[in-house]
């Protein structure tokens, strides 16, 4: 196949609508960057010339009028102050309207499970590595002995709550997951939320990477770097490497 050749009838992430096509099978979607990573992992079929189709697809998305958009905004900001900080905050999302948007969420479930559950918060949120695209990640804990079924209970019960109420929108419910979860969105924020009821893990390692990143301001800022770095390229992704392994490969190396 011809190296990651994808076409448009508008330079992507112009706001008209307009959607890339894979050149291969026609799968539309709305981003060159999404194009070719669909085109790289699903028609490179010969491992010779991956690199050369990953190294063009990296050029194409950096000549894309999103990327030079992006770039032109980040070079005006830069010049302002100069300090690797601007290029972080530029991509970081406020922290603050997280933690509003977490609080209102938690104060919502707690109240309708009528103390059952405390809800914690893990993932981006707490380890201050959240970028503006990231998800609020929530684990719902049973207070107490509760019965063998109460997880499907409260999945269920979870579930049509958030889509009764007027705070929650897009609610998607992912059971047959190996971690079932509930997605959605913050009417007030804007924000997604991914909310997980059986798997407590995350929220230990969020609580120990959080630690080490209030430690170090050093670590933490090369953390975020190589987050944003990784997300730009598509090595985060879904069904690829998670921003928990990248931070713990910048951890164990350091």
């Amino acid at each position: 196949m011809p190296a990651s050749a994808s076409e448009s009838t508008s330079p992507p992430g112009d706001g008209d609508g307009n959607l890339v096509l894979c050149m291969v099978c026609a799968a539309p979607f709305q981003s060159m960057q999404d194009c070719l990573a669909h085109e790289l992992l699903k028609h490179a079929s010969k491992p010779q010339k991956q690199l050369r189709q990953r190294l063009n697809a990296i050029t194409k998305i950096f000549n894309s009028a999103q990327s030079q958009s992006e770039r032109h905004e980040l070079r005006e900001a830069l010049e302002k102050c100069g300090h690797l900080r601007t290029v972080l905050n530029f991509f970081a999302i406020d922290l603050e309207k997280m933690k509003t948007c977490f609080g209102h969420v938690r104060n919502c479930i707690e109240k309708e499970m009528k103390g059952k559950v405390r809800v914690f918060p893990f993932g981006s949120l707490v380890t201050g590595l959240a970028l503006k695209e990231s998800d609020i990640d929530l684990f719902l804990e049973p207070n107490g002995n509760q019965p063998p079924l109460f997880h499907k209970q409260l999945y269920n019960k979870t579930s049509h709550f958030l889509r009764r109420s007027k705070c929650f929108t897009d609610v998607f419910t992912i059971r047959h997951a190996s971690v079932p979860i509930i997605s959605c969105k913050h009417q007030l924020t804007g924000l997604n939320i991914d909310i997980n009821m059986s798997k407590p893990n995350g929220t230990y390692n969020s609580r120990f990477v959080g630690e080490l990143m209030l430690r170090n301001e050093r670590i933490r800022e090369l953390s975020l770097f190589l987050k944003i770095w990784a997300k730009k390229l598509k090595l985060i992704s879904h069904g690829g490497m998670t921003s928990y392994c990248l931070i713990s490969l910048i951890i164990v190396n350091l």
